[in-house]
């Protein structure tokens, strides 16, 4: 699959985001039990875009699904 950039149409790159820490998305639902997910960053060479998402999206649902 390939993804293309929404400012430029560039042909978007997997990229890494170097960090002392771990970089990941936890869930603020209230009520719902906290789920860690890794995010993966896609960056155009072209025009320097940044795009930023979570490598399992189907854990939020699952976390919301929890809420009482």
């Amino acid at each position: 699959m390939e993804n293309n950039c929404i400012k430029c149409n560039g042909s978007m790159q997997k990229a890494l985001l170097n960090t002392n820490a771990a970089f990941c998305v936890q869930t603020t639902r209230q009520g719902a039990k906290p789920k860690l997910c890794n995010v993966d960053i896609l960056v155009c060479p072209e025009c320097g875009y940044i795009d930023f998402y979570v490598e399992t999206p189907s854990i939020f649902k699952q976390a919301s699904d929890e809420v009482e």
